[in-house]
């Protein structure tokens, strides 16, 4: 038994350990599917290395390309993570001993690239949708040189330069504390912006703190700088080190202060760096000193890890610096893009372009790619300068704004009638050429604004037609009351004027064009643009209207013949209508009206009882505009008059108008009477549709205590309710023993109605009927009591 335990104890021992040994190999895989190693001394060459790999790994997402070399041949590499046109631009070791935020830079592509893959959230930032409306941009090591020579020492050199290489470290061999670039200038003093006045300058090529003769005299500024003008960032993060501080100002414009002070704080939340106070007087020279004052927009220099020294950061403090800039680069994303969006103007049309059309990753000519598009129709989604940005297969691209026209080629199959001579152009752009056309009808194929493509002897060309006429003229058969003179024309174009004019007069158009007439005339077919026509007929009335308010007198049926006469509310007896317009008489002969509000016809009068089974609002008039905020509660009253589905009643606010959707007219009649229901019936609250309960009653002889219309009030057990019976049997069913003669087959019923027909007979016979109702008789069948109708 002991022996037995002990070998079940075992094998869970054994179990356990191999469960542990497998997640120690699935984290060890995890961990070594991942291309980028931060906690190691990162090379100049491991780097090269693992962005070779990242863009092999992620090709959809991260692209790769050389800015230049340096004097010493080593390439300076930038990394684009992302899809977005707007840019953000992040970089690190400016400084030789500071090449851990190389380490940071490259932790940053792979970690943002996993997170865009599986479509995760790092911390509060969805990386997919940040990284689909911006790039980040990194130059992971901008002093390859430098770096190199303070992590290998001289060995990393040919032994020619070893003697200057230790002339600028002061004879020593360690070069631990190196800052410079390999000869001896710091870049990060060598931009154009207050270079002139750097303070603690060293005056000869050194390991730190020599600006160099000139701004932007070395390889790797000269790449820098021309590479921001490229992308044109939103933002621009220089890294740093050391202190854990972050530096934000450099006599940013009073305008920006506010919008780079947020941001720096935000990036100072996130990373727990302490902001650096406003220096009055600052040095200058930095790259990100350079990018405030030249392009105007916001840039941040963070010094991560504590001050270790004359040295490198170790690589302990690494986990520590991560954590802290974990989100750092995907915030910065984020608020670059919205910054964009107040630069770029949304917009929403299409342009048209007729020559090949290069496009560019930014608004920057210096972005220019290799790809280009065919002419063709683009949809415009921004605007930025004189720059568009376009949808295409390789995402959002920009395109200068030239060699295009604003809006869409589409297709247009109609005729064109040309009435002068028109020429033949290749392109709507101004691509003349030296043929032309005669008057003539032609057919579009495609238009664009007023271009239009046609087909000729020389293939497809353009015309840009002048009194032409687009598309079809309608043919008519109509009379068009004139009121006015009008001139007449030959075509319908303002050029083809006649000096000859038609006074105010009934004529016959027999055609339309926009807004032209043609008609026959005494001098052949011509065409009139008659500002006012009276189209159709004006119909002969003979009715009284009622005004409801003021209405202004018009001598003619259109707003600009008014007059300033005008009559008040009243009956006015109508001679003719057209268009909602109607003739009166008046004092000052026949004029014109355009009421808002008519009462046409009479108001009936009315002396009935009605009933309201729900709130109803009163009305000033007969009409929903009049509303007031006075309503009445269910209720019998005396209505007064009507007109159409409104009535007048007497209120305390004086004589009021209601539209009930449900109403009683007239009495409700109280009756005793039996009746029989023949199927079942659902209970109303009041004798309308829209009152009915989920309750019913069943087939049941049952006593009616009101009646209106069709409806039958009853008592039941929800208290009085409103049936709607289609079939009813009313009053008593005489109970009786009388034999009845069939002379023929005769049809059974299940209920004395003529919907409840059975399909079933009975032959010519003698039987007995035991209940009678109007000419229905009940009997006794083999498939139980049925009905028949005698003749």
């Amino acid at each position: 038994m002991i022996q037995q335990n002990r070998k079940i104890v075992f094998n869970v021992l054994l179990v356990l350990i191999l469960s542990l040994l497998c997640i120690s190999l699935n984290n060890k895989a995890t961990a070594s599917n991942k291309i980028v190693n931060p906690q190691q001394v990162y090379t100049y060459e491991i780097m090269t290395n693992d962005i070779l790999k990242l863009a092999r790994k992620y090709p959809n997402l991260i692209e790769y390309k050389s800015l230049g070399k340096t004097k010493y041949g080593r390439t300076i590499w930038a990394v684009k993570l992302g899809k977005g046109s707007t840019n953000v631009f992040i970089n690190g070791s400016h400084h030789a001993r500071e090449w851990l935020t190389t380490n940071l830079n490259m932790k940053m592509i792979e970690e943002y690239a996993i997170s865009y893959s599986n479509n995760t959230y790092i911390g509060p930032y969805h990386t997919k949708s940040i990284l689909n409306n911006t790039s980040i941009w990194f130059v992971p090591m901008v002093n390859p040189d430098g770096v190199t020579l303070q992590q290998f020492g001289l060995n990393a050199f040919p032994s020619f330069m070893h003697s200057n290489l230790l002339k600028m470290n002061d004879g020593n061999t360690n070069f631990k504390r190196w800052k410079a670039n390999l000869d001896g200038i710091d870049l990060n003093r060598q931009y154009n912006t207050g270079w002139s006045t750097i303070k603690s300058n060293v005056s000869r090529p050194y390991y730190m703190n020599h600006k160099g003769t000139s701004p932007a005299q070395t390889n790797e500024t000269k790449i820098l700088v021309d590479f921001t003008y490229e992308i044109k960032p939103e933002i621009a993060v220089s890294y740093h080190s050391a202190g854990r501080i972050l530096y934000w100002n450099y006599k940013t414009p009073t305008q920006n202060y506010d919008r780079d002070y947020e941001l720096a704080k935000e990036v100072s939340n996130l990373t727990n760096y302490s902001l650096v106070p406003l220096n009055p007087n600052p040095s200058g020279g930095g790259y990100t000193d350079w990018f405030i004052q030249t392009f105007k927009k916001p840039a941040l220099t963070p010094e991560i890890s504590y001050y270790p020294g004359e040295t490198n950061p170790p690589l302990s403090v690494f986990n520590e610096e991560w954590s802290r800039n974990r989100t750092v680069g995907l915030h910065v994303a984020k608020r670059g893009y919205e910054l964009a969006a107040k630069n770029y103007k949304k917009v929403n049309y299409y342009i048209t372009t007729f020559k090949n059309v290069t496009l560019y990753n930014t608004p920057s000519t210096i972005s220019k790619t290799s790809s280009i598009i065919k002419p063709q129709s683009l949809k415009v989604t921004r605007e930025y300068d004189n720059w568009l940005e376009i949808n295409t297969w390789l995402g959002p691209k920009w395109i200068k704004t030239s060699n295009y026209i604003k809006g869409k080629e589409e297709l247009y199959n109609q005729p064109i009638t040309l009435t002068q001579k028109t020429t033949l152009y290749n392109s709507p752009m101004g691509s003349k050429t030296h043929n032309s056309l005669g008057a003539q009808q032609v057919k579009a194929t495609t238009k664009i604004n007023d271009w239009y493509k046609i087909k000729t002897w020389l293939g497809d060309k353009w015309i840009n037609p002048q009194n032409a006429i687009i598309g079809t003229v309608e043919k008519i058969n109509t009379d068009i009351q004139l009121i006015e003179k009008v001139n007449l024309f030959d075509l319908p174009f303002a050029k083809y004027k006649k000096s000859t004019a038609l006074n105010p007069q009934k004529v016959h158009a027999v055609a339309k064009w926009n807004d032209w007439y043609q008609i026959n005339t005494w001098l052949g077919p011509k065409w009139i643009t008659p500002k006012y026509v009276i189209n159709g007929t004006i119909n002969t009335i003979n009715e009284e209207i009622n005004l409801i308010e003021k209405v202004t007198l018009y001598n003619q049926p259109f707003t600009d013949f008014k007059t300033s006469a005008v009559l008040n509310a009243q009956k006015v007896h109508v001679v003719a209508e057209w268009n909602n317009w109607y003739k009166v008489n008046t004092w000052l002969g026949y004029k014109w009206i355009k009421p808002k509000y008519i009462i046409d016809g009479n108001i009936e009068k009315f002396n009935t009882k009605i009933t309201l089974v729900d709130q109803i609002t009163l009305y000033n008039q007969p009409f929903e505009d009049f509303k007031t905020k006075a309503s009445i509660n269910p209720q019998t009253i005396s209505a007064i008059a009507k007109w159409n589905d409104w009535y007048q009643i007497n209120t305390w606010l004086g004589p009021k108008w209601i539209k009930p959707k449900n109403l009683i007219i007239g009495d409700i009649e109280v009756i005793e009477e039996q009746i029989t229901l023949v199927d079942k019936q659902y209970l109303y609250n009041q004798p309308f549709e829209g009152f009915r309960e989920n309750s019913a009653v069943n087939p049941q002889t049952i006593t009616a205590i009101a009646k209106w219309n069709n409806w039958y009030k009853i008592n039941t057990w929800l208290g009085p309710k409103w049936i709607n019976p289609e079939y009813l049997i009313t009053g008593n069913v005489q109970v009786i023993n009388e034999a009845v003669i069939l002379q023929k087959t005769t049809d059974l019923y299940n209920q004395p109605f003529e919907d409840f027909k059975t399909s079933t007979s009975i032959a010519p016979q003698t039987i007995v009927a035991i209940e009678k109702w109007n000419n229905w008789y009940k009997i006794n069948t083999w498939l139980g009591t049925k009905w028949i109708k005698a003749d």
